[in-house]
């Protein structure tokens, strides 16, 4: 499974192969070989990669029951990901910009409002949910089928 952090307002993707997949009109989905080909960087070859794109996650913070770590992106990418492993309840601030959170490890996990901005409410793995700028902070720990284990939460937001 792959999880794609992507944000497209002003950036295109260009499909070069789309796996014979068909559009809601039972149509083959387009493929943009010619813009796609003029786009393509060759240059770019499997050491530029290596160098410039595959990061090692580098440790944040880490706490009691957690441990937040940058999984990176590109230093040209205006956002960022960073995942925390947690067997217990931590702690999340927004800073004002809107974070979506992905579980992409474990079978549950509670996010809740330490000051009651949101109701409390559970996302299952390979869910994900948007946590608006104007809340302020937020809590997430394994619930359910996850309790007692290790959740990993990837959180994405612009860089500030």
């Amino acid at each position: 499974m792959v999880l794609e952090i992507s944000s497209s307002p002003c950036i295109f993707t260009f499909k070069m192969w789309d796996w014979g997949r068909v559009g809601l009109d039972g149509i083959p989905r387009p493929v943009h070989l010619e813009h796609g080909l003029a786009n393509v960087q060759f240059d770019r070859q499997t050491d530029w990669i290596m160098e410039t794109c595959a990061f090692k996650p580098v440790p944040i913070r880490e706490g009691d029951g957690f441990r937040e770590e940058k999984t990176g992106l590109h230093d040209l990418e205006f956002i960022e990901t960073r995942r925390t492993w947690a067997t217990k309840k931590y702690t999340e601030t927004t800073n004002h910009e809107t974070n979506a959170l992905h579980l992409v490890e474990g079978a549950e996990a509670l996010i809740e409002s330490p000051t009651g901005q949101f109701d409390p409410f559970v996302i299952h793995y390979a869910e994900s949910v948007v946590i608006p700028a104007c809340i302020s902070e937020y809590t997430v720990r394994p619930y359910g089928k996850s309790e007692g284990k290790e959740i990993a939460v990837l959180n994405t937001f612009v860089k500030y």
